[in-house]
């Protein structure tokens, strides 16, 4: 593994961390086996920007985050935005329920709460 194939190797698993997404969660949401993001993080696989380009969207980073040689494992992921503009009040609000209950360490919709709201 020599050069910029190293550096993005090294990359991908950095990003992945910083995403906190197992090898296994990237490779289903790349429609991948676990061998391949394994392949790609060791550096035997060779990655071509296509793969590069769906690797930054799925952990939040830009592109250009693969290419620099220096690996901060500090840098957090882009802010997503989610368009609710068709959503209604209560949706919106079922919403950020879950995402509450997400950030605070639950993993399930909440005891006595609707599932679907609308």
């Amino acid at each position: 593994m020599y050069g910029i194939q190293k550096i993005v190797a090294k990359k991908i698993k950095v990003a992945r961390a910083i995403a906190e997404l197992t090898q296994s969660d990237l490779a289903k949401i790349l429609n991948y086996d676990r061998q391949i993001i394994m392949r790609m993080e060791s550096g035997k696989r060779k990655i071509d920007i296509e793969e590069l380009k769906k690797i930054a969207d799925a952990t939040g980073q830009s592109l250009s985050f693969f290419h620099g040689e220096d690996i901060k494992p500090e840098q957090k992921p882009r802010n997503k935005a989610l368009d609710v503009s068709d959503l209604t009040d209560n949706q919106i609000e079922a919403i950020q329920k879950l995402i509450d209950s997400f950030r605070s360490g639950g993993s399930r919709p909440l005891k006595n709460e609707k599932r679907g709201v609308g």
